[in-house]
């Protein structure tokens, strides 16, 4: 409730070792974890070997960690992936996005007109993005 993280489990990269601060959200990745400090910046920790722990200056909304990659929306509503991108995982399409969601492989994010997509490896047609207008609820 005061906004510090605790982590529990495996520990063979650091994962359960989160940094000190305050934190607005936090996702776990396959062996890393991504927050979003009080005051919009990203901090990660753990595996690192593709640069997945490594986010990108700015602020940011909302920050999803992948197995080897991580996506977050930046302030201005753009999405920034980095990481490993043998799949394109982390080369996000345009536009301004509300919410994304990374997985093993690839990306899902819901646009700001409501429409969805999705981008990365597509071998059990996980891409299928289709015009989806989401009710006012879930925006």
């Amino acid at each position: 409730s005061d906004g510090t993280l605790a982590c529990w489990g495996s520990n063979n990269y650091g994962q359960r070792t989160p940094p000190g601060g305050t934190f607005t959200q936090v996702s776990a990745g396959y062996w890393h974890n991504c927050g979003i400090k009080n005051d919009g910046t990203l901090v990660c920790w753990g595996y690192d070997a593709f640069d997945q722990s490594t986010p990108p200056s700015g602020t940011f909304t909302q920050i999803s960690a992948g197995r080897s990659h991580t996506c977050g929306i930046i302030s201005d509503g753009m999405i920034a992936c980095w990481g490993l991108n043998n799949y394109g995982q982390s080369t996000p399409p345009g536009g301004l996005f509300t919410h994304v969601s990374a997985g093993y492989f690839h990306n899902c994010g819901i646009k700001s007109d409501g429409t969805l997509a999705c981008w990365g490896l597509n071998d059990y047609g996980q891409l299928f993005a289709y015009k989806i207008y989401l009710p006012v609820i879930m925006r």
